[in-house]
């Protein structure tokens, strides 16, 4: 097997999430600190962690929603130079069906490793409510 690559959707699941729905739908609590984290670290890729967690206390987010994506595929090239997908990564937020009974959240984990001169390892914690 070939390097990874992901493969999402031209047009996200959900346009526009607000943070309260992150938290209360999708079971994210932690969501707007991560996202802090992230934004510094881009930012600043050779902050370390105690000073990567102090600017990011400081980070305003100028905004309230965020684009959700609820699948996302790993491809790579296999032997026959074919591209297949190797993996798959799924999130569904709390739901009801017809009946009005509660779908329960579904989330995966991913560990993605930055690119370039950045070793910044991110956890897509995407998985904050039972599987």
């Amino acid at each position: 097997m070939h390097a990874q690559s992901i493969k999402m959707a031209q047009s996200p699941s959900r346009k526009a999430v607000p943070f309260a729905d992150i938290f209360g739908k999708y079971g994210a609590p932690l969501f707007q600190d991560a996202l802090a984290d992230f934004v510094v670290a881009v930012k600043n890729p050779k902050l370390g962690a105690c000073a990567l967690c102090d600017c990011a206390r400081n980070v305003l987010l100028p905004f309230h929603t965020v684009q959700v994506y609820h699948n996302i595929k790993f491809t790579a090239r296999n032997d026959a130079q074919e591209m297949e997908i190797v993996d798959a990564v799924y999130v569904w937020p709390e739901q009801r069906d017809r009946c009005g009974r509660i779908i329960p959240m579904r989330f995966d984990t991913v560990l993605i490793q930055g690119s370039g001169q950045s070793k910044f390892f991110t956890l897509f914690t995407l998985r904050f409510g039972p599987k």
